[in-house]
């Protein structure tokens, strides 16, 4: 009987430590991945020089290059295990069925260079926020003049001012997602009731589309004119000369609606009709050279939910 019973004391103590070795080891790993991604944040900020666009894609080619060097977190690699098991299912149809519609509204011709701000209020009418467009540019969007003198172009910064006029066609630039995401949080703050819960979340993690549209539909996305990876630059400097801004040509915001195995389904506002498709391989390509900015927003009924939680 003692020599049972010692052996069970043996086996109890071997487990407590090999249990105590696996999650000092993720732990550790935790740490250590979450200091490589601010390390690489840090040493890209100095070398971008208040550049929010080059931040942006420096970010997302380092992300996948630490991706492989380190791995992917759990969340990430149990996420893309679910899309790759379930495509099937995750389908354009099967999305509509699980949301609000959402509302299609064309730029043209009253926001020629406006299709942040058309996709924004695109995303604000799915969850039911009463707005307009002329609403969301006169009330809501930061934004200023963009001009040239003496052979050099001067302007806003357009991580969070639209550079220019929205409804001009030839000084109207565009703004990034931090100034989009200002501006529906304004919204969201103004219009929505006390019972009314939101969040309004960014691409901080620089993940895939894939992986964010899995996550939740709508989202704003930002993409090109052509679904084609980005070219010409243009540039202006601040107003007070110190920083020198990139911005794509053919910059262009889109919301993406739907998904299924070959395409995307996005309302794109120079668009006649909503709902179209785009080979899923063509957008992402086109995500990723604009830095894989996302504007998603999450509503939760509070009284709903207590509700819930009652019933249960």
């Amino acid at each position: 009987m003692k020599s049972k019973d010692t052996s069970k004391k043996i086996m109890i103590v071997v487990c407590v430590i090999l249990v105590t070795i696996v999650l000092f080891s993720n732990v550790a790993w935790c740490i250590f991945y979450m200091k490589e991604k601010n390390n690489l944040r840090h040493s890209i900020m100095p070398v971008t020089q208040g550049d929010y666009y080059q931040e942006q894609l420096a970010l997302v080619n380092n992300y996948e290059l630490l991706k492989k060097e380190i791995g992917s977190t759990v969340e990430y690699e149990e996420k893309a295990k679910y899309i790759a098991s379930n495509l099937d299912r995750i389908s354009y149809q099967e999305n509509n069925k699980a949301k609000k519609k959402v509302p299609f509204i064309k730029q043209n011709p009253n926001y020629p260079n406006g299709c942040e701000s058309v996709s924004a209020v695109m995303l604000l009418q799915s969850y039911g926020i009463d707005i307009k467009v002329d609403e969301f540019i006169n009330r809501y969007l930061k934004k200023n003049v963009i001009y040239s003198k003496d052979g050099d172009r001067y302007g806003p910064d357009p991580r969070i001012t639209y550079a220019g006029d929205p409804r001009s066609e030839t000084m109207g630039f565009g703004v990034f997602e931090p100034g989009i995401k200002l501006a529906i949080e304004k919204v969201l703050y103004d219009k929505t009731e006390e019972k009314i819960n939101y969040n309004v979340y960014g691409s901080d993690d620089k993940k895939t589309l894939e992986y964010q549209v899995a996550n939740k539909l709508p989202l704003v996305i930002w993409a090109t004119t052509n679904y084609e990876p980005v070219g010409e630059m243009w540039t202006w400097r601040s107003y007070d000369k110190k920083y020198t801004y990139t911005y794509p040509k053919n910059s262009h915001t889109i919301v993406v609606t739907g998904v299924d195995q070959e395409y995307y389904y996005v309302n794109d506002p120079l668009q006649e009709k909503g709902n179209i498709k785009v080979e899923k391989g063509k957008l992402e390509r086109s995500f990723d050279s604009l830095g894989r900015q996302v504007v998603g927003i999450e509503i939760y009924d509070i009284t709903e939910l207590q509700g819930n939680i009652e019933n249960r």
